[in-house]
């Protein structure tokens, strides 16, 4: 019996043992659950009671688990800080990011999906991206919201001011106060607060998240099991306490296998698939007819330069004619302006008895005379008659001139004035009376051809002129129509598109992910098109500005390499990135350097079907040279001059096979150009390229 009771002892303690070391994830576990202002998800009431999707949720497994839960309301940045030191067990409507699940510990089946919209006070303008330009706009504090529309105004070149709050309707108060122009919220707590504060949605949508409990890490495991079996088997239960609060808080029905509220989302979905299909084949047509329209005003701008340039040359015909006449005249004739001697001819010479460097280059009273056999400076005795008759502003005089020979004749000196390009000029034709019709003809054909070339001259240049301002009003205008209509629009489909295509509208076929995605990638095709014409605008305005700070060049060129780096690697190319040793900062803007290497990596990736694309980048005399070589198609000779101008495409009978703007190398010159550098290419066709740019080191370019 003795034997019997100590047997017993030794079991009951075992199992008390075995009690004692299990972990407290079981009835009777006390659960503290952090609540923050986020209606309809998770809220505190008036009364001070928590409310919500999330609360209903919690509770439900808790009464099911025989937990006792205690609430710890705060604000959003206060319960991520109580979590992270262990003095909350979990908290709800937790989007699960990388870096978050490196903090905290997560269950595997996620309570909602969601996303965040940005709304605006009705009337505000604000419709697109683009219109957040220059505003101010109110975002939760601490969340991911902050962070992805932080990158995404950068990849667009906006200046946005983001004001963090700490909660919500804080964020909503401060657009109703116009302290904000708009505010940053999940689709849930829009959707039930914004039209009360007379806010409207807008289309920008960004960031589908999907939501959990997160708890401390490591995190008690059964805990957040739990969480998963019983979400699991609600899910499951059209009639369950998931959905009624879904409906209760959202007021919408909710199908079998999906969250009510995805019912008007799939709808939708289906609409925008159908509509997304619609419009991009639409606007590529748009851009098309565009394009085109502005490749002939290019064309037209082409001819008008060509005339221009065909103008000049006849002018220079014309000049080399009225040079012959001018040398090869059998009578004196030189041009005078602002008072000095510019040209004469041989004739010249011969009578007044001088050499041309005693003439040309000085004035009449200046002019050194040369001794005539007679020992009479007749050249010093006609200056000084030709400076008298310019003070006194006669038309003709006569003068007795003595030749070389000793000879002696009566000599015409007529004075005729005219403009070219601005300035005065006097010619002085002197004649022998003897030979007055030759000399007459002469002058007459010297006037009238001299007024003739000003006259043409001067209206070809404004005619010109005229054409070339009225084709680049022209082109302001479609850019900037072009602009309005299209890149607004763009944005929400790419938007919606990428929803639909991580399934958060429900699940999709084979065939509809693929033509979701080929509309995807027509929708941002346009939408760098679109980019590419704007820059080129705006750096033939003179509006295009870039930074100057220093900047870490070895992870600039790493960064670019990357982002190409699967492209070639989908054609079987071989891919090298070779970077000096000396490669370490640079002085200049970060982002057109990579906008630079990116575009000619795209290129030679583009236009190499087999071999190698590689990438040199070195220091090398206070500058930063960066090559791009590939062995692709290459370029003949004869096309490598417009190679850089817009709008360019070679015609190498491929056109339709590589399709482009012809945009991306004139703006990567321009950039270069911009920033202080140079870019050239070597080629040879069937050879491939190479492409090398460079910039100084410590040295910003144009501002």
């Amino acid at each position: 019996m003795g034997r019997f009771r100590q047997a017993a002892w030794l079991v009951l303690v075992s199992l008390l043992g075995v009690a004692l070391a299990a972990p407290p994830a079981q009835g009777g576990q006390r659960v503290r659950v952090g609540v923050y202002q986020n209606s309809p998800k998770v809220a505190v009431s008036e009364s001070g009671r928590p409310e919500g999707i999330f609360v209903d949720l919690i509770e439900a497994v808790a009464t099911a688990e025989g937990w006792s839960v205690e609430y710890v309301p705060g604000t959003w940045a206060q319960g991520l800080d109580r979590l992270t030191a262990g003095e909350i067990d979990l908290m709800p409507d937790v989007a699960l990011t990388q870096a978050r699940a490196e903090v905290y510990a997560f269950h595997r089946e996620p309570v909602l999906s969601d996303w965040f919209q940005i709304y605006a006070r009705r009337g505000s303008g604000i419709r697109s991206i683009l219109d957040l330009d220059g505003k101010r706009v109110s975002v939760l504090e601490r969340s991911i919201q902050e962070d992805a529309f932080g990158k995404a105004v950068v990849g667009f070149d906006l200046r946005v001011t983001l004001a963090p709050f700490a909660d919500y309707a804080a964020a909503f108060a401060a657009v109703m106060r116009r302290d904000a122009d708009a505010v940053i919220a999940n689709r849930f707590y829009g959707t039930a607060h914004a039209s009360a504060l007379q806010l409207e949605d807008t289309a920008i949508i960004f960031s589908p998240t999907r939501l959990y409990f997160a708890g401390p890490r490591p995190g008690n495991a059964l805990l957040l099991d739990a969480i998963d079996r019983h979400l699991l088997r609600l899910k499951s239960d059209p009639s369950s306490v998931y959905y009624r609060s879904l409906r209760h808080w959202t007021s919408e029905e909710t199908p079998s296998r999906l969250p009510a509220w995805l019912k008007g989302v799939g709808i939708t979905g289906v609409g925008v698939l159908l509509f997304s299909i619609l419009w991009g084949l639409a606007l590529r047509h748009q851009v098309y007819v565009r394009t085109r329209e502005l490749t002939r005003r290019h064309k037209q701008l082409q001819a008008m330069y060509d005339q221009k340039e065909n103008a000049e040359r006849a002018l220079r015909e014309s000049e080399t004619k009225h040079r012959l006449l001018f040398e090869n005249a059998g009578d004196a004739i030189f041009l005078m302006r602002d008072g000095r001697f510019i040209d004469c001819n041989p004739r010249t010479l011969a009578m007044f008895g001088c050499t041309q460097e005693q003439i040309l280059g000085v004035s009449p009273a200046d002019l050194s005379p040369p001794l005539q056999p007679d020992g009479r400076p007749s050249a010093r005795k006609a200056a000084e008659k030709i400076n008298l008759a310019m003070a006194g502003d006669p038309q003709f005089f006569e003068w007795e001139h003595s030749r070389r020979d000793g000879t002696s004749f009566m000599a015409e000196v007529s004075l005729n004035r005219f403009e070219l390009d601005g300035k005065p000029l006097l010619q002085a034709m002197v004649r022998d009376i003897t030979e007055r019709k030759r000399a007459e003809a002469a002058i007459q054909e010297l006037n009238v051809g001299l007024e003739r070339r000003v006259a043409e001259r001067t209206a070809e240049l404004a005619v010109a002129k005229e054409r070339a301002e009225s084709a680049d009003r022209l082109k302001s205008a479609f850019l900037a129509t072009m602009s309005h209509e299209l890149r607004t629009p763009l944005n929400s489909i790419i938007g919606f598109t990428g929803m639909l295509l991580q399934g958060l509208a429900g699940p999709l076929n084979e065939e509809q992910s693929k033509q979701l995605g080929m509309v995807q990638s027509s929708a941002r095709h346009l939408l760098a098109l679109i980019n590419d014409v704007l820059d080129i605008s705006k750096i033939e305005a003179g509006q295009f500005q870039v930074s100057r700070e220093g900047f870490d060049l070895r992870y600039s060129v790493e960064t670019a390499t990357r982002a190409v780096a699967p492209s070639a690697e989908r054609k079987g190319l071989a891919f090298h990135v070779v970077i000096g040793d000396g490669v370490e900062r640079m002085v200049g803007d970060r982002r057109r350097f990579e906008q630079v290497l990116m575009n000619l990596l795209s290129n030679a990736i583009k236009f190499t079907e087999r071999g190698e694309v590689r990438v040199t980048c070195a220091g090398r005399d206070g500058q930063i040279v960066t090559a791009v070589r590939d062995t692709g198609i290459g370029i003949a000779p004869a096309d490598l001059a417009r190679l850089f101008r817009p709008f360019q495409q070679i015609d190498t009978g491929l056109t339709r096979q590589y399709e482009g703007t012809g945009l991306g190398l004139s703006i990567c010159k321009r950039l270069v150009e911009l920033m202080g550098g140079s870019i050239a290419v070597e080629s040879q066709p069937g050879v491939g390229s190479v492409f090398t740019y460079s910039l100084p080191a410590n040295e910003g370019g144009n501002r």
